[in-house]
């Protein structure tokens, strides 16, 4: 699989959402956690897939919550 990053913002941000989740109901910050790294791996498997959003982003949802992942694929 091709190696990617997540930016220092959005990392703090998917930790804010997990705590989040947990405080609504317990467990509900690790599935959420779980759905990220599901879109994740789609993303890894076929990057340039998703809805370009902007010139060089692309935009895949996050299922079963609302957000959506923001990513710049290294080709287009």
């Amino acid at each position: 699989m091709t190696p990617f990053r997540i930016l220092a913002g959005a990392s703090e941000e998917l930790e804010a959402c997990v705590s989040y989740y947990d405080s609504q109901q317990p467990g509900l910050g690790t599935e959420f956690l779980a759905e990220f790294e599901r879109t994740s791996e789609r993303i890894l498997e076929l990057p340039n897939a998703a809805r370009s959003v902007a010139e060089g982003i692309r935009s895949r949802p996050i299922h079963r919550f609302p957000f959506y992942v923001l990513y710049r694929p290294l080709t287009e």
